[in-house]
């Protein structure tokens, strides 16, 4: 379990040269506002959250998965008793391999390069969430480092985004 301030201790600290970092906690009180200096997939795994980015209140459901610009502007606020998210963070730098596997039209590719974010509903599909599993049992098993075998599960969970209906406006706007 991380407390909000070991948190912001943390992220202050993400490796610059590393092109990926994994952090699952839990939501114990409310994130406030903030951005990142890289791109940022959260997944929620338990529980539900309010997600606030770029003003708009967007609710994530277990099973939901937001992938969010650097300059996304988001606070996150819970709504159940337990919520675990699971943050997968990419240097902007080694994200733009994974981006160009979503096969995004232009609208969609704009508006997560402008500052927006990609919102995709996952609880029916078990093989994705397995995938995401699987990166974070492997970039565990190599003591939180990327790896090979990590790499080739984000690969393959890209891939598999990019098969999905997803939406730049929030859950149930396409």
């Amino acid at each position: 379990t991380y407390h909000l301030h070991s948190l912001h201790e943390i992220s202050d600290k993400l490796p610059r040269d590393k092109s990926l970092y994994i952090l699952a906690h839990d939501v114990p009180e409310e994130f406030p506002l903030h951005n990142h200096s890289y791109y940022e997939m959260c997944y929620c795994c338990k529980g539900a959250a309010i997600n606030c980015v770029n003003g708009k209140k967007l609710i994530q459901h277990t099973g939901s998965l937001y992938l969010l610009h650097p300059d996304a502007l988001h606070s996150i606020t819970r709504l159940s008793e337990e919520c675990v998210l699971i943050n997968l963070d990419f240097h902007p730098q080694h994200f733009q391999q994974f981006k160009a596997l979503l096969e995004l039209s232009a609208r969609d590719s704009d508006a997560l390069s402008d500052g927006g974010y990609l919102y995709y509903n996952l609880q029916q599909l078990g093989r994705l969430q397995s995938t995401l599993a699987t990166i974070v049992q492997e970039y565990v098993m190599h003591n939180y480092q990327d790896s090979p075998e990590v790499y080739d599960q984000l690969t393959d969970l890209f891939r598999q985004l990019a098969r999905i209906p997803h939406s730049i406006h929030g859950p149930d706007k396409h």
